[in-house]
């Protein structure tokens, strides 16, 4: 497989500074080019071994490049690429946003047949210019720092949200992924499941939001009309952080649906009941 993209991004009057200066003629240009190759061998009926290679380009989103706003839902205020803060004051960067590059490798082994089947997946992947968003430690009391009596109320009241800014630096990331199924019946049937993701900075520190590893164990029922999904999610404590996180707790989830099909007036109809998070 292939893939060619050209990405535009034009910004006209982006305020910078205090005093809301407007700059014109921001432009980015990115021309992406991305391509994969894979391999499946069943070596034996039912049996296989998969690989599956790409390199793929990716140009920063508008976002990543031109956020500078408060984001309420998550009590935060973002910046994007383009930005470098000094004494409190915005300015444009020195650095040049640049095209993410990932080299990635996959390794799958499948058993599809008969009533257990599983999926092994182990995954490598090394990403130049990766792009994240990162706790900056500071908030937006820096950000307006030396504003005086000219800021506003509104602006008073979030002035505790975290500053957070999105760079780019080369990193790896690598993982295994893990499922089985059992059926008990034509109807009836359990799965488990397992998967973890370790990533981190070609520096050293681990990346932000990056999930613990996780494991689960599920039962589902599928009759004529009714149906059914049991399941148990246990999340490990994540102490593996960036810089500027927190630990986070272990904690488990159990969620439950129940599901009913029938017909009405020649139309088809589903009636669910479902529970997430009973715990």
């Amino acid at each position: 497989g292939g893939r060619i993209e050209r990405t535009k991004h034009d910004a006209d009057g982006l305020a910078l500074g205090h005093d809301d200066a407007l700059v014109n003629g921001i432009a980015y240009r990115f021309a992406a080019v991305s391509a994969s190759a894979g391999v499946v061998w069943e070596f034996v009926p039912g049996f296989s071994w998969a690989l599956a290679v790409s390199r793929s380009e990716r140009a920063p989103s508008a976002a990543e490049l031109y956020s500078n706003g408060a984001h309420i839902a998550t009590s935060s205020y973002e910046l994007g690429l383009m930005y470098q803060l000094h004494d409190g004051e915005l300015e444009l960067s020195e650095q040049k946003a640049k095209k993410e590059t990932a080299n990635n490798i996959d390794i799958t082994f499948r058993s599809f047949k008969g009533d257990l089947s599983f999926t092994y997946n182990f995954f490598y992947n090394k990403v130049h210019n990766y792009l994240y968003l990162a706790d900056t430690g500071l908030t937006m009391a820096d950000l307006e720092a030396g504003h005086g009596d000219e800021t506003d109320e509104e602006d008073h009241s979030h002035e505790d949200f975290g500053l957070y800014q999105y760079q780019q630096q080369d990193a790896t990331l690598y993982g295994a992924e893990f499922e089985a199924r059992y059926k008990l019946d034509h109807a009836q049937s359990l799965n488990v499941f397992f998967d973890a993701v370790r990533a981190k900075l070609d520096g050293g520190d681990y990346l932000p939001r990056i999930p613990p590893y996780k494991t689960g164990l599920g039962y589902q029922y599928n009759g004529i009309n009714w149906s059914a999904d049991l399941g148990i999610t246990r999340y490990a404590k994540q102490d593996k952080v960036s810089a500027n996180e927190t630990v986070t707790k272990a904690y488990t989830l159990l969620d439950a649906s129940v599901n009913y099909d029938f017909s009405l007036s020649r139309l088809d109809m589903s009636v669910f009941l479902r529970g997430t998070n009973l715990t």
